[in-house]
């Protein structure tokens, strides 16, 4: 492969990292420990914006340019945060779960993995909707794919070892769901 960034990492960053993305202007941002840390496209370090969790877990850059941070602050706290830029805090919203923060629709709005479940993110409030009830107890989506207006997703049910793949509208309704006969397979992608 072709090395697109390289820079040096501060030792004390070194074991936290979570996530890299690269902005539009080519530019890096990377969240690590409490910061969001912004790196030129040829790795020089442009600046450290503290974010206010202490634990982040995922970040994704917004349609609108902003960032969409999942994590826990310093009390355990579950949050999503939408931060600009240059770190200022434009919202904030206390969360049931930590949540994978995946991709973001033509709609607006935000899904991530959390707990084995697809969450659904509001992205003027960072209010939270799960699938909670529409599958089994005990079956864990491993992964989902955005189609058009439809979410695909790969599960599997954890009493029966059965795989499970189905198809929900960006409202979270399930439109159609199929059980092959395999079993003691680990579901990974679509």
């Amino acid at each position: 492969g072709v090395i697109k960034f390289q820079t040096v990492i501060p030792t004390f960053w070194r074991y936290f990292f979570n996530y890299v993305l690269q902005h539009p202007d080519s530019s890096y941002y990377m969240i690590a420990d409490s910061a969001l840390i912004h790196y030129s496209k040829l790795g020089v370090l442009i600046s450290t914006m503290p974010v206010g969790l202490a634990y982040p877990s995922s970040i994704l850059q917004s349609n609108n340019g902003t960032f969409i941070i999942s994590g826990r602050n310093a009390s355990l706290v579950y949050k999503i945060l939408e931060i600009n830029t240059v770190g200022a805090t434009l919202n904030s919203q206390n969360a049931n779960n930590l949540s994978n923060l995946t991709l973001q629709a033509s709609s607006g709005n935000i899904y991530g993995l959390t707990s084995g479940t697809i969450q659904k993110i509001n992205p003027t409030s960072l209010t939270t909707t799960t699938i909670s009830n529409l599958l089994n107890a005990g079956t864990y989506i491993s992964t989902f794919a955005l189609k058009n207006d439809s979410l695909f997703f790969t599960a599997g049910e954890l009493s029966s070892q059965k795989l499970l793949y189905g198809i929900l509208d960006q409202n979270l309704n399930l439109l159609y769901q199929s059980q092959p006969t395999y079993k003691r397979v680990s579901p990974k992608g679509i």
